[in-house]
């Protein structure tokens, strides 16, 4: 277990993080009305609240993309270690 992570594994690492903690971010930036409120207090909150929703659908989008390339960053490292060589026995 003591083997060296190379760079792919740390960006693999930072990216997955980075994933979770914008997702959290995005989760909890605005407290999105549900059914049961009336539609005029609903109006009230996309009106008022507008940029905050735009702000969190683009933490949103940031966190896809953190996610995709510590998905890509994860399955490089995979391939590139010396046990994923060997063939199936």
């Amino acid at each position: 277990m003591g083997e060296e992570v190379g760079m792919n594994g740390r960006l693999a690492r930072w990216s997955g993080f980075a994933f979770v903690v914008l997702l959290l971010l995005q989760a909890g930036m605005a407290d999105i009305p549900t059914l049961d409120t009336p539609i005029d207090r609903i109006q009230r909150f996309y009106a008022s609240h507008g940029m905050t929703i735009v702000a969190a659908q683009i933490v949103s989008v940031a966190a896809s993309f953190a996610a995709a390339r510590a998905e890509a960053q994860a399955s490089s490292y995979l391939a590139s270690r010396p046990e994923s060589r060997r063939a199936p026995s």
